[in-house]
Parts: structure tokens; sequence; C-alpha cells
């Protein structure tokens, strides 16, 4: 019974993996529709196919769909669907989306969603230089440069520590995160009229 209770589960596995190979290949091809067709169902069963556990390697995680469903939402141009498909993502992979995530937002004009977004990430965590960073950006976009160049010397400051958990050295030379940084406190200076801050 062991036996075929496995192997029942290994078959449902592997016919619900095809749903996320499908989307992947459809999306490839151009066929939204299909695609997001393909992986929204595949998301919507995910609990029952995976429980109680994964027996195949190399299984897509719920997050990673729903990452993928964001970009094929946005493709069809359905950005409130991409929008919620990137929160899923990111509630269940902490960071899975997030800078496609702020980037729409941004480019459909709610800096005001991406402003509050990152507010309460920093409610939780007054360290996170990607908060602070997300913070000066809405800032920006909503005609406040003075508080975005003090999002972005917040950020500028908790970013050695966000570097360091990466992997990357921050010494003499500058980062590209720190290079991009300054970039951009430079022109939320400019824009606030401090063009000796800018300067600087």
């Amino acid at each position: 019974l062991g036996a075929f209770w496995l192997y029942a589960l290994r078959e449902v596995q592997s016919d619900h993996l095809q749903l996320y190979l499908a989307g992947r290949e459809r999306w490839r091809e151009g066929k939204l529709d299909e695609a997001a067709r393909d992986y929204r169902a595949f998301v919507d069963q995910y609990a029952d196919a995976t429980r109680p556990f994964v027996l195949r390697r190399s299984y897509p995680t719920e997050a990673s769909a729903w990452f993928a469903l964001g970009r094929v939402e946005a493709d069809r141009g359905r950005m409130d669907e991409a929008l919620a498909a990137w929160r899923r993502s990111m509630r269940l992979e902490p960071g899975r989306g997030r800078r496609e995530y702020r980037d729409l937002l941004l480019e459909t004009g709610r800096a005001a969603e991406l402003a509050g977004f990152a507010e309460g990430e920093l409610a939780a965590d007054r360290t996170s230089a990607i908060a602070w960073w997300d913070l000066g950006a809405a800032r920006l976009a909503l005609g406040d440069p003075a508080g975005a160049a003090v999002a972005y010397r917040q950020a500028l400051e908790h970013l050695p520590t966000l570097l360091a958990r990466l992997g990357v050295s921050s010494g003499a030379e500058l980062t590209a995160e720190e290079g991009d940084l300054l970039n951009l406190l430079a022109v939320a200076h400019l824009e606030a009229g401090e063009r000796d801050a800018a300067q600087a």
C-alpha cells in the first residue's frame, strides 16, 4: 500500500509539473493567455499536489510560479493581476519579484502605493537598505525630492550591511549599488535645488 501511495503521489506531481512546464513553453511562444492559464492552474493546485511532501527533484516552488505568472500578466497588460501575483510571490519568498513589483508601480504611476509598501517594510525593519531605496524612488516620483534625499542617505548608510550579507565586498572602490544610490541622491538634491550637495 505504501509503495502504491508513493507511486500515485509521484504521478500527481508529474502531471502537476507539466502545467508549469507548459506555461513556460507557451510564454516563450507568445501564447500569453494560455501561459497565464497554466501557471494559475499550477498555483491553484500546488497545495494539494505537494501534500505531504515533494518527491521530485528541482520541483518549482509556489513562489517561483507566482513570480512567473506576474511576468506573464504584465506582458498581457493586466497590471493589477501582475502586482497581485508578485505580492503573493514575495509573501512566500521574501524578495522574489520585488524589483519587478517596484518598477511596475513606478511605471504605472502608483508611487504612493510604493511609498506605503516601503514604509510598511521599514516599520518592521528600519535598517532595510532596499526599503529605504524604494521609499526614495517613491518620494522622488511624488515630487518630494528633499524627502527622497533623506531616504537615499538612509539607504546608503545601511547598504554595507546588505552587501556583506550578499557576500559583496565594499571597500575603497564603489560597488555598482553604491554608485547607483549616489547618482540617485545627486538627482534628488538637484531637484530640491541643492546644487552644492548634488555636486558633492
